[in-house]
């Protein structure tokens, strides 16, 4: 086992576009990249043989164990159809691959990054118009994020593998009330209730069942702000 753990490297190509335009009396915004990355001597947390007092023992050692392949692609949009309407758009794919992993806990060659969908999406339109009483602010948001490994070692242990999911959130508010700095609003989160996973580990092979960490379920709050200085 090495004494010195060595730097990290990557080698990243990319390449992208960004537009403002007009379609009629619409303006928009578009942001296009694609890249390609090698991912070298990457860290990570991996199982070794280690002799300790002469005895040969599984121990946790953190080395430069892995090298990885990424390539994907990113696109942008924004819009204003009208003065007070705002759409934003987003979508992003993420493709990653271990081309060497080995660890005496088992071998993660071939499999996804954990923690990395490869597809996630974002929608937004956010409509603001100014009142008597202050300004009208309310924003619907919707993100989406498509299935995610979340360990390392995943190939074979569907356990690890977390389905994909959407999240609605909705806000409605009015900000600077009477010209006091004072923000009030309502807002709903995940409104539809959406179970969905943020992290698991399966652990069905050493102990017979998997653990799951779920994210928050609908919540819903009202907000006030107030806003110090000019």
């Amino acid at each position: 086992m090495p004494d010195v753990v060595q730097p990290e490297t990557i080698k990243d190509y990319e390449v992208g576009l960004k537009s403002d335009g007009q379609i009629g009396s619409v303006p928009f915004r578009v942001n296009v990249s694609a890249y390609k990355s090698k991912y070298d001597n990457i860290q990570r947390s991996v199982g070794v043989i280690y002799p300790i007092n002469g005895v040969d023992t599984v121990v946790t050692a953190f080395l430069n164990a892995a090298t990885a392949t990424l390539y994907g692609a990113q696109v942008e949009l924004l819009a204003k159809p009208l003065p007070d309407l705002t759409l934003q758009a987003s979508y992003g794919y993420l493709h990653t691959k271990y081309d060497s992993f080995e660890s005496f806990l088992g071998s993660a060659t071939g499999n996804k990054f954990a923690q990395a969908p490869n597809s996630t999406a974002h929608f937004s339109a956010t409509f603001r118009h100014s009142l008597a009483a202050g300004q009208l602010a309310a924003n619907a948001s919707y993100s989406y994020i498509s299935s995610v490994a979340f360990q390392d070692i995943n190939l074979g242990e569907p356990g690890n593998i977390g389905g994909g999911y959407g999240l609605l959130d909705l806000r409605l508010g009015l900000e600077n009330i009477a010209d006091r700095r004072i923000d009030l609003s309502v807002y709903a989160k995940n409104v539809t209730n959406k179970v969905y996973e943020l992290n698991a580990s399966d652990d069905t092979a050493q102990f017979g069942f998997v653990s799951v960490q779920y994210g928050d379920p609908r919540t819903y709050g009202v907000e006030v702000r107030y806003s110090f200085g000019k």
